[in-house]
């Protein structure tokens, strides 16, 4: 087998020596079985994603594609291997590859039928390749260096990538081995890619530069470009290169097609591409001068724009230091004007569209005039005791003003007063010609107040409270309102207090005159007492009982509620109530009468628990002296006997028993012998059954220790 560098393949390849990628749609021909030496950096367009990569995690890091094609003598299943060895200018090469194919093209590349990504031992410049002893045809990090061999048929094409994972800056010789290499076909598969992208302009942009995106496994072609429309066809400035330029008149509109046809010099492969030009109308900013009245706070704009290719933007200026007024800066901002400026501003809009190549310039002004203020309307009644009313006298209209008065949708008067004495709704119409104040007089015919109705707030739970209600009119009358109670005024507040008990008569006044009488009660008060009990003791573990005397009858009660140290009891609306007190607390009851009053009343329970108050010695001395000679229990007057004493010692042996001793009595119990002997000293248990003055009996056992 030959082996020769890659310099000798420059005539034909057209390619040089220096480090460098290159892409699939122009991947070197592999011509013969000879060595190919290559340093490959950088990846160029990265053509494998996670639908083709395989087994090349990484994807391309430092990529080289070759193309290799099996001639037509090539017997079926022929075997094909390579090796892939790096230059080896240090240690830590580490070159993968990938083999697609058959007879597939840069665009569809499929998963690879061949794959390697390992770096085994990554020392001693790795060889990595294809042959027979190795059954994977698949491999990762931790696999050998190599699959199995290629099975090649006649006319099959195949594209190899060989990548470099370190990019260590040195190449790799390629050498090709087996039955397979005589047939490898140096023939070139031509393949033609042309991308052309739409344009579009307004009219009179200029000329406009043409060019087309072109890949191919060759690089020298002819052009051709056509035009159904010769006119069109003569805006070009040559139609046999890859980038003429188009001069289109400036008054020119509409689409331009151009057939494009782009064929490589051998003729064996050619494509034809469409492109369309379309040139539209300038763009036309449509947007009217806007006179408003003073204080109407935000002013929406609508700039309407005709022409123009796709999305449009917006720049605003404001030669008066104004733009700020404006809410934003697209083609629909709104203006807050502040609510005192009068007079005029002018914006300029310049709008551009989507190629950046259309865009055109308006002007608007906002005449702000200012705002028609009068004395407002509202309601307003005919006094009950008078038959007509002149409406307008406080408004001082100035008389260039345009005046009307309406009623029922008719002119009536065109007068600033006048004289009405029917109710009805009067409006009011007051124009400069630009700004307008409306009005509306709610005019009614006064028959006094002809609904009222009180509430009666009072809580009476003494003879020295006072009462207190809340007015309400409902219908009629013409405020302000003044109330009178018995006789007396009490201002316009209609919440009085302070009103005596028993009858009372309420006198309403409306600002004309009008009266209106209702009387009303003050009760008095419901006498109530209560009483539960005096305080006591119980003794802890028994229940005590409580029982409500009052004066009032049962329909005269509202609620009553138990409560023990101010939790609740479970017993509402109980006369009675019987409960079991775990500790010291008062018991309290709350009673509320048909009125609305509240009273309670109360006790102290105490609570005792019998026994309580024991006390075992844990050490004595019995040495004669009369002190602590003995050990026996002390405790309170709950205690009525010690009904027995058991004393052990720590082996388990009873040393003292005794039955019916007396409770605090120092000169009774054990006195430390055994069988009449002294015992040393140590610590011993003791168990006592205690009889207490409520029949029960209580245990108590503990340590006690003899000291010498």
């Amino acid at each position: 087998m030959n082996r020769i560098t890659f310099i000798l393949l420059l005539s034909f390849l057209f390619l040089n020596l220096g480090a460098q990628n290159n892409d699939c749609i122009n991947a070197v021909p592999i011509c013969s079985d000879d060595a190919i030496t290559f340093d490959p950096r950088g990846v160029g367009t990265q053509e494998l994603n996670l639908s083709n990569s395989g087994c090349l995690e990484s994807m391309e890091t430092n990529s080289a594609w070759y193309f290799f094609r099996i001639n037509d003598n090539c017997p079926p299943n022929t075997v094909l291997n390579f090796e892939i060895e790096p230059e080896c200018r240090q240690d830590g090469e580490d070159y993968d590859f990938a083999v697609f194919g058959p007879d597939i093209d840069c665009n569809n590349l499929g998963t690879p039928i061949r794959c390697s990504y390992a770096a085994p031992n990554f020392v001693n410049c790795s060889i990595t390749g294809l042959r027979g002893s190795d059954i994977e045809f698949s491999e990762g990090s931790g696999g050998n260096g190599f699959v199995n061999s290629l099975r090649v048929n006649a006319g099959e094409t195949y594209y190899l990538l060989v990548d470099n994972f370190e990019g260590s800056g040195t190449g790799f010789t390629l050498n090709w081995n087996g039955p397979g290499t005589q047939y490898l076909d140096c023939a070139i598969v031509c393949e033609l890619t042309i991308t052309t992208e739409n344009i579009s302009r307004c009219r009179g942009a200029g000329p406009i530069n043409l060019d087309l995106d072109i890949m191919s496994t060759v690089d020298q072609f002819t052009f051709l470009w056509e035009s159904a429309d010769p006119a069109h066809l003569a805006f070009l400035s040559q139609t046999d290169i890859r980038n003429p330029i188009a001069d289109i008149p400036d008054d020119f509109t509409g689409e331009i097609i151009y057939n494009i046809t782009v064929e490589s010099l051998d003729g064996t492969c050619f494509e034809t591409k469409e492109l369309i030009i379309d040139i539209k109308e300038d763009l036309e900013i449509i947007i009217n001068d806007t006179i408003i009245c003073q204080d109407i706070g935000q002013l929406d704009l609508v700039v309407n724009v005709d022409n123009g290719i796709g999305n449009l933007t917006a720049e605003w200026s404001n030669n008066q230091g104004r733009l700020d007024w404006l809410t934003d800066f697209s083609l629909t901002p709104g203006v807050t004007i502040p609510a005192d400026f009068i007079g005029t501003t002018t914006f300029t809009i310049e709008v551009t569209d989507a190629t950046g190549f259309c865009s055109a310039t308006e002007m608007f002004t906002i005449d702000v005039r200012e705002q028609i203020n009068l004395p407002v309307l509202g309601q307003i009644d005919i006094p009950c005791e008078e038959g007509d009313i002149n409406l307008g006298e406080n408004l001082n209209i100035d008389p260039s003003l345009e005046i009307a008065w309406y009623l029922n949708n008719q002119l009536i008067s065109n007068d600033q007063v006048i004289n009405v004495s029917s109710p009805g709704d009067y409006i009011l119409e007051v124009s400069n010609g630009i700004c307008t104040f409306l009005d509306t007089a709610l005019v009614s015919k006064d028959d006094g107040i002809r609904e009222a109705s009180l509430d009666n707030l009072s809580l009476i739970c003494s003879n020295i409270d006072l009462g207190e209600i809340l007015v309400s009119v409902s219908d009629g009358g013409l405020a302000p309102f003044e109330y009178f109670i018995n006789g007396t005024s009490v201002g316009n507040d209609p919440s009085i207090d302070d009103i005596p008990l028993g009858m009372n008569e309420l006198v309403i006044v409306d600002a004309n005159n009008c009266r209106f009488t209702i009387p009303f009660e003050v009760p008095f008060s419901l006498n109530t007492t209560l009483d539960i009990g005096e305080d006591r003791e119980v003794e802890l573990g028994l229940n005590t009982q409580a029982t409500l005397v009052t004066n009032l009858m049962g329909d005269e009660i509202f609620s009553l509620e138990w409560f023990f140290n101010n939790q609740s009891l479970a017993c509402d609306n109980c006369n009675e109530i019987d409960f079991t007190p775990t500790q010291d607390g008062f018991l309290q009851l709350e009673l509320t009468n048909e009125n609305g009053c509240l009273f309670r009343d109360s006790l102290l329970v105490t609570v005792f628990e019998l026994g309580k108050d024991l006390f075992a010695p844990n050490v004595f001395s019995p040495n004669g002296d009369n002190i602590n000679d003995r050990f026996t229990i002390f405790g309170g007057e709950g205690v009525a006997v010690i009904e027995s004493l058991q004393v052990y010692d720590r082996w388990g042996n009873q040393v003292y028993s005794a039955s019916n001793l007396p409770i605090n009595d120092a000169s009774q119990g054990w006195d430390g012998r055994y069988k009449g002997k002294p015992l040393n000293a140590g610590v011993f248990i003791f168990y006592a059954r205690l009889l207490l003055t409520n029949q029960k009996f209580k245990e108590i056992k503990g340590d006690v220790a003899i000291i010498k």
